[in-house]
């Protein structure tokens, strides 16, 4: 609670601003929203797209699709290590595993664990740019908003 001094005595305890109305305030104005009804457009884009590289003075370029929601999932639940009752998260078997389901074509062939890992740094560093977070903060929020 925020506290509001008054004159002599005791502070008067302010109303907690209601959260939804301070959303408001800070969009400007709510707009209306039409219901959707094509449940298609809710499906993972699989167009494709292109990360271009440079590299000891040549390009590079590897061609990829976005994951889908269970894609990522199937990843994460993956890279999950349990030994003993006691958990652990393998980073890079997360990332090995989304590019593998991500690159759809590549200089490097064949995709598989071992040719990713002797990746130089800078080229494991910049594929992994495109692979989402394994735990992205703000959808949870986001989905709880609506």
């Amino acid at each position: 609670m925020v506290e509001e001094k008054r004159g002599v005595g005791r502070p008067r305890k302010a109303q907690a601003p209601d959260l939804e109305q301070e959303q408001v305030n800070q969009q400007g104005t709510e707009e209306e929203l039409i219901e959707g009804t094509d449940s298609s457009v809710l499906y993972a884009d699989s167009s494709e797209h292109s990360l271009e590289l440079q590299y000891q003075g040549k390009k590079w370029t590897f061609y990829y699709r976005d994951m889908t929601w269970g894609e990522k999932n199937e990843c994460v639940d993956a890279a999950q290590v349990w030994d003993s009752g006691d958990f652990s998260f393998s980073i890079s078997k997360y990332y090995v595993m989304a590019l593998q389901k991500m690159l759809i074509r590549s200089p490097v062939r064949p995709i598989t664990e071992t040719t990713l890992t002797r990746l130089n740094r800078e080229i494991g560093e910049a594929l992994t740019s495109i692979v989402p977070n394994p735990m992205e903060q703000g959808t949870v929020e986001a989905v709880k908003k609506v």
